[in-house]
């Protein structure tokens, strides 16, 4: 069991990484933790799941014109030119990316010298008015992140697998 102080440090800092090194961008963190009204408009969902040792999953959602600005700081393109399947595929592998960074860290602080669980490849969803959730006793991590005019909410849930204690 790791604390949720841990686990935010742990997403911030592979947010952060991301950010940085792959789009030469620098986050600052919301002080509101809800994110803005992300739900009520068109928005894009990316979620990676966990499984092995500890189960779960990272998702990134964030609105329509963050994920073009995302998408184009992603792909070296004019916000104007990125395309729905950009977005989706950016979006994606932004969260792919964030779990990865999460995965080596978490990896690391377990020190257990195995890995601690596979991941999936991406899902993303678009559209407007629906929200994620994970299981109360998974642990719901969320850290709130400045992009730009607008805000990418990150949602980590993570419990260790019983079976492999």
């Amino acid at each position: 069991m790791i604390s949720e102080e841990i686990e935010k440090m742990l997403l911030s800092k592979s947010i952060e990484n991301v950010f940085k090194t792959m789009m030469g961008y620098e986050v600052s963190y919301s002080d509101n933790d809800e994110g803005g009204d992300i739900s009520k408009h068109e928005h894009y969902t990316a979620t990676i799941g966990f499984a092995g040792g500890w189960n779960g999953f990272v998702s990134i959602t964030c609105s329509t014109d963050t994920a073009k600005f995302i998408t184009s700081l992603l792909l070296g393109l004019d916000s104007t030119k990125v395309t729905c399947e950009d977005i989706r595929d950016a979006i994606g592998e932004v969260a792919n990316m964030v779990g990865g960074r999460f995965k080596s860290l978490f990896s690391e602080l377990q020190n257990s010298g195995k890995e601690v669980f596979k991941m999936s490849i991406p899902s993303v969803i678009q559209g407007s008015e629906y929200n994620i959730f994970a299981p109360a006793d998974s642990g719901n991590t969320k850290v709130v992140v400045n992009v730009k005019d607008g805000k990418l909410v990150a949602l980590l849930a993570l419990q260790e697998d019983s079976n492999s204690k």
